[in-house]
């Protein structure tokens, strides 16, 4: 729909009827072409991230980072992710279940957003019969394409939230296993833990390399870049892109403001995964400089 305004030359004057047929979004909310290029880089997006999961598939690359839902939908042991502590597995669990719900409703929302978008900016440019029997079956289809782009964006993001905040608790729970290990006195005590914990380093540190070779850290790159540049277009149709109605700067702000949130929510949980290893290097790092018994094996491999 959104291609008619760059296929039909400047010169032809083409009435609202028609616009309306077409269903030219842009023409009704008068932003010229940016408003369709906010829609063709938003389908890029949801597109590309589809296509990359159809080639991960096709070349036979294990969805290995989905693990992570699958034990959450109990389809796994939390054991065979090297997840021992009950009340992780319940954190987990009731975290996804709020996370979901709240993500299937706001995606939901964003058809009736959409509907309520493109009829409020014809209705003062046809007739109240175009208006309904041209303009509302438009709106639906508008309406359609922003709740399934959404809904791929919505819940891409909230997987990569539950899978950083599963791998984040793994480094939490090590960390407090490194911090405890000043309570016991016995060397021996320390030895034994030092050695068993420095293995689940190197297995969660594989672990997240894995996923980010996988699939996302293709994903994160695609988000920031297509985020960014429909935040601005978003931003210059609603705020420097001439006189419109309040309730269009309304909804065209509402819509920014949802991607900025998106984009600062990535931002924030990634930050979670790399702090955490740091927290974890500066504490092994001022036991083994304050300790006089370092464990021998400790000393004699490091695995990449």
């Amino acid at each position: 729909m959104y291609c008619y305004s760059y296929i039909v030359p400047k010169k032809y004057v083409v009435s609202p009827e028609t616009r309306l047929y077409w269903g030219d979004l842009e023409y009704f909310m008068g932003t010229g072409t940016i408003a369709n290029g906010v829609c063709f880089v938003a389908s890029i997006m949801a597109i590309t991230c589809q296509l990359y999961s159809y080639h991960n598939y096709r070349n036979g690359v294990e969805p290995r980072d989905l693990r992570v839902l699958q034990m959450v939908a109990g389809l796994r042991a939390p054991v065979s992710l090297g997840i021992h502590d009950t009340r992780m597995v319940l954190t987990l669990r009731d975290m996804c279940r709020k996370i979901l719900f709240i993500t299937k409703y706001s995606t939901l929302s964003m058809l009736f957003i959409t509907v309520a978008l493109f009829q409020t900016s014809c209705w003062s440019k046809v007739t109240l019969k175009q208006w309904l029997i041209i303009g509302l079956p438009n709106s639906i289809l508008w309406g359609i394409w922003n709740h399934y782009v959404h809904a791929i964006i919505n819940y891409q993001t909230i997987y990569y939230y539950i899978i950083t905040y599963y791998l984040e608790s793994k480094l939490k729970a090590i960390n407090a296993s490194i911090k405890n290990i000043s309570k016991y006195k016995d060397l021996a005590m320390n030895a034994y833990i030092l050695l068993k914990i420095v293995p689940d380093i190197d297995t969660i540190y594989a672990e997240i390399s894995e996923y980010n070779r996988i699939f996302w850290c293709k994903f994160l790159g695609i988000f920031w870049l297509c985020t960014d540049t429909i935040i601005a277009m978003v931003a210059l149709i609603a705020f420097l892109g001439g006189e419109r109605e309040v309730i269009i700067r309304v909804m065209l702000t509402t819509y920014m403001i949802i991607f900025i949130v998106l984009l600062i929510f990535i931002i924030q949980i990634s930050d979670y995964v790399v702090n955490e290893p740091r927290k974890t290097y500066k504490l092994l790092n001022s036991y083994m400089s304050n300790t006089q018994y370092k464990p021998v094996m400790l000393k004699l491999k490091v695995q990449f």
